[in-house]
């Protein structure tokens, strides 16, 4: 197994939920005393059924790759939470990216129909972060397309 210190990761990915470590052990069927003695106190080793149940119910994207990394050593994951240049990460990149789009997707919907009259300025800077967001989801896709090719040799050899 890798370096990653998942204790403290668990620690983060609860703490950046929206629920707390004795919500979370609660909601799994856990004694409330696991999370705390896995965080606090190091002791003993966290099952890795029980931290495949956390991170399926956290559903934190950034948390599920930090546990695969930890449990494969699959290296998507550089410091500072920035994935690796190779088509994994740019896969994880991508989809990361696509996630923000859809994060604003509900707030946009509302924006987008407004009639021009009744636009603001907080409604015209709303709708360029949905395009940088959108760019920057066209780019990761770009990257990974480019990646891929690459990785798997997959060239237009007739242009060769």
């Amino acid at each position: 197994m890798s370096k990653i210190d998942i204790r403290a990761e668990l620690k983060t990915a609860i703490r950046n939920s929206k629920w707390d470590q004795y919500e979370v052990a609660d909601k799994l069927f856990m004694a409330k005393s696991n999370i705390t003695n896995w965080i606090s106190y190091g002791r003993p080793e966290i099952p890795v059924d029980k931290l495949l149940m956390i991170v399926k119910f956290l559903d934190n994207d950034h948390f599920r790759y930090v546990v695969a990394d930890y449990l494969l050593d699959l290296k998507v994951l550089m410091q500072e939470s920035k994935y690796i240049e190779n088509p994994a990460g740019r896969f994880l990149s991508a989809k990361k990216e696509v996630s923000q789009v859809l994060d604003l997707d509900e707030s946009f919907s509302m924006v987008i129909v407004t009639k021009p009259e009744e636009r603001t300025p907080e409604d015209k800077a709303a709708v360029l972060k949905y395009l940088k967001e959108v760019d920057e989801a066209i780019s990761a896709y770009v990257e990974l397309k480019t990646s891929i090719i690459d990785d798997w040799e997959l060239y237009d050899r007739k242009g060769s």
